[in-house]
């Protein structure tokens, strides 16, 4: 798992997130966990939980957004600390490297149509 989060990490170094690498980094594992407690939401049978999601106003939603994002991201923060982050990203060969990014975007992919067709969709 860390030569992935390594390899998000030194992807988070170029480009317009190069300022903020370890918390771009922590927002997309932060992606995965919500994907995965989605799943264990609805594989439990509790699609009742989303429900409560929709408050009626934008404003609303990005607040309980927020409210359950924000445990998650400092689980995730504190799991994953910027120091080992970055001893895994100096070891990163090239070719680890683009493996990382691969299983990435790769488990996001099966996650999310995992999520979708457990929806029934």
């Amino acid at each position: 798992m860390y030569k992935i989060i390594a390899s998000l990490y030194r992807y988070n170094m170029k480009g317009p997130r190069k300022s903020i690498p370890y918390f771009a980094t922590l927002t997309n594992i932060l992606v995965l966990f919500i994907f995965i407690l989605a799943l264990i939401i609805v594989s439990i049978d509790a699609k009742d939980i989303l429900r409560f999601w929709h408050t009626g106003s934008k404003g609303g939603d990005y607040l309980i957004g927020a409210i359950l994002a924000a445990p998650l991201y400092f689980f995730a923060w504190f799991l994953f600390p910027e120091r080992k982050i970055k001893e895994q990203e100096a070891l990163l060969t090239k070719k680890e490297y683009r493996w990382g990014l691969f299983f990435y975007y790769f488990l996001v992919i099966f996650l999310m149509a995992l999520f979708l067709l457990s929806l029934n969709i």
